[in-house]
């Protein structure tokens, strides 16, 4: 009997991407599938309850905060991100999940209080100000289109051009669209937003010094003759000023807080990292969200901003000596001043259990459960341990036939994945397409990540996406061939992967040829463990450690004779030409194995000369080579000069 029947899985993991990624303000826009499909740990529940109390305390307190929502990919932090929006709405889809009732008793101010709140997802926006301030402009232009327009635009250039149309056209006609529908007996009588537009008034408001006055002619000029420049300026006023221009827009509309939920913004950071001096910027600007010159704004600002790794560490490796000094002091400026809300990856089993692994009916419940009971009582202790990792063997049953050691090494992989392959499509894709020939009662092996990882293009983000590329060609140009020619699979006859029907992004999946496709898994899993070292089942690899990974896949006539069967491969293999350097075995019985990714290791060296490494030694350094090629005694030329 095979897995894949007793499942609940879609037919396709293509054109179904929503089903694996949430978008946060899509989630938002659909309560009720939202808080169904949300899996509530009791580690969630602390979480949530450590984001009201954030919130309940900057209302109380009227001091603006933030907070990073801190997880690995595929550990929900949109989800939380939505599922948190709808309970401080006051949503009853939300509020009606069990785990979070008691919440609500806690948190009074949730139906008391009124909040504005924002989503944004911050990739492609030019800067951090222009998405924060064009998305509340669109949001008042949505729930309060009679309401002024919150002057956090660069007003000068605007008045500008309205005084040279207003000296072309002359008073009646220029005023004549900003006073429509009103005459000067209502101003007269102050009827609210009636003010009768005059040069006078123009003047006196336009050389205001005051942001509530500038913003009556703002917002009067926009929606009477300049309507695009709020759809099309990019020169807005700094985000400091901006905030306490919309702190006080949001008050006079009623609100008592701004809640900002800022999906992507640390992603689009670091993508953008390599321009030093747009990143210092906009790092710079984001303590504003929880500091502003003025010692109080009207109403404060709640900033939830999800973190799936500490910013320093992602592009920390993108910078050398001096510069990377100046990044981490600019980060570290930042740290300090935000919480952190964890969204654990213990939580994972709980959420594979409901959004992977559902069986199809309660027979196949039964089967997986005797299947999992089986596994337990014939697994030598061993490969138990090695598979469980750091969990137990509770959440073992949640995550079969997934192995603890496989979700742990998937996780660790996520944090380099780009977005739309998150651990939960990546383990529906495995299901779906990779592992169609898997038996109840065996476990999906590590390697057997390789193809699904290596399967796309473009399969990972930042400094990982170089080292994801030297894996692929090391396998796909020294190891396949080698295995391929081992077994006698180098023709299309005997191998799939050289068929032309084949989907390439397969690889060895499903593969009928046991003896080959089972030595690919340890290559492949020995490359995984390259890629993420830090992993606790992949530290310290020996040749038992990668039998035990892939347990079940290395049949052998004698039981217990694996390990010192794979050991001889790993040894004949580490001697062939075409992976000599690469691939290292060491000498004991059940030797360390490990696998080089590229050519020289140059980490260590370059770490040990950063803080040698400033503008003034590089100029020196510039200076000797522009000396020798030359040929100028540089000590002779400095007594010339002197």
């Amino acid at each position: 009997m095979r897995v894949k029947p007793l499942l609940d899985l879609p037919e396709s993991i293509y054109g179904i991407r929503s089903e694996f990624v949430e978008k946060l303000t899509e989630a938002v826009g659909r309560p009720k599938r939202t808080a169904e499909t949300y899996v509530v740990t009791p580690p969630l529940v602390d979480a949530f309850e450590k984001a009201m109390k954030i919130v309940g305390s900057s209302l109380k307190d009227a001091r603006s905060r933030a907070a990073f929502l801190h997880g690995s990919f595929g550990s929900g932090k949109s989800h939380f991100m939505a599922l948190l929006s709808l309970l401080l709405d006051g949503n009853e889809d939300a509020w009606r999940i069990p785990e979070l009732h008691d919440l609500r008793a806690t948190n009074p101010f949730v139906g008391t209080k009124k909040l504005l709140q924002l989503h944004f997802h911050v990739t492609g926006a030019a800067s951090l100000e222009g998405a924060i301030f064009q998305r509340y402009v669109a949001y008042v232009r949505e729930h309060h289109p009679q309401a002024t327009v919150p002057g956090v635009f660069a007003d000068d250039r605007l008045f500008a051009d309205a005084r040279q149309l207003l000296e072309e056209l002359g008073d009646d006609v220029f005023f004549s669209k900003m006073n429509a529908g009103r005459t000067q007996s209502d101003a007269d009588f102050g009827d609210f937003g009636t003010d009768f537009w005059t040069r006078d008034l123009f003047e006196t408001r336009a050389s205001s010094t005051e942001p509530a006055e500038r913003e009556k002619l703002f917002s009067a000029l926009v929606k009477s003759r300049y309507g695009s420049f709020a759809d099309e300026s990019r020169q807005f006023v700094d985000l400091d000023a901006g905030l306490g221009i919309i702190g006080r827009h949001a008050k006079d509309l009623g609100y008592d807080a701004v809640v900002l939920f800022l999906d992507e913004l640390i992603l689009w950071l670091a993508t953008r990292a390599s321009d030093v001096s747009w990143f210092h910027n906009e790092v710079q600007k984001m303590v504003k969200l929880v500091e502003s010159q003025d010692a109080r704004r009207e109403i404060p600002f709640i900033s939830f901003i999800a973190r799936q790794r500490d910013l320093a560490e992602m592009v920390g490796e993108d910078y050398a000596g001096f510069e990377n000094k100046l990044v981490r002091d600019s980060l570290r400026w930042n740290e300090g001043r935000y919480e952190t809300v964890t969204l654990e990856d213990r939580n994972l089993p709980a959420i594979v259990e409901k959004r992977v692994l559902k069986p199809k009916n309660e027979a196949a419940r039964l089967a997986m459960d005797a299947a999992f009971e089986k596994l337990k009582k014939t697994a030598a202790d061993p490969a138990w341990r090695t598979m469980l990792g750091v969990l137990d063997a509770k959440d073992f049953r949640k995550l079969y036939p997934f192995s603890p050691a496989l979700v742990d090494a998937l996780v660790a992989l996520s944090n380099a994945l780009q977005r739309e392959r998150t651990a939960i499509k990546l383990l529906n894709e495995l299901l779906v397409e990779h592992i169609e020939d898997l038996k109840v009662g065996d476990v999906v092996g590590v390697g057997d990540l390789w193809d699904v990882l290596a399967g796309g293009e473009d399969t990972a983000d930042g400094v990982m996406k170089g080292r994801f590329e030297s894996a692929k060609q090391l396998y796909t140009h020294r190891f396949l061939p080698m295995l391929q020619e081992q077994h006698g699979t180098n023709t299309a006859e005997k191998c799939q992967r050289l068929r032309p029907e084949h989907p390439a992004r397969l690889g060895c999946s499903n593969c009928a040829v046991t003896a080959c496709r089972n030595d690919n898994r340890i290559i492949k899993t020995l490359i995984i463990a390259a890629l993420v070292p830090e992993v606790t089942a992949l530290k310290d690899l020996t040749a038992s450690k990668l039998v035990q990974l892939n347990h079940g896949s290395v049949r052998v006539p004698i039981p217990g004779t694996e390990a010192s069967i794979i050991t001889k491969k790993l040894r004949d293999w580490a001697s062939m030409s075409q992976t000599s350097g690469q691939l290292h075995v060491g000498l004991q019985p059940d030797p360390t194995v490990s696998l080089q990714l590229e050519g020289v290791d140059l980490a260590p060296i370059l770490q040990q000369a950063r803080n040698h490494d400033t503008p003034g030694a590089r100029q020196r350094v510039l200076c000797d080579l522009l000396f020798t090629s030359m040929g100028i005694d540089k000590g002779n030329w400095s007594k010339d000069h002197k």
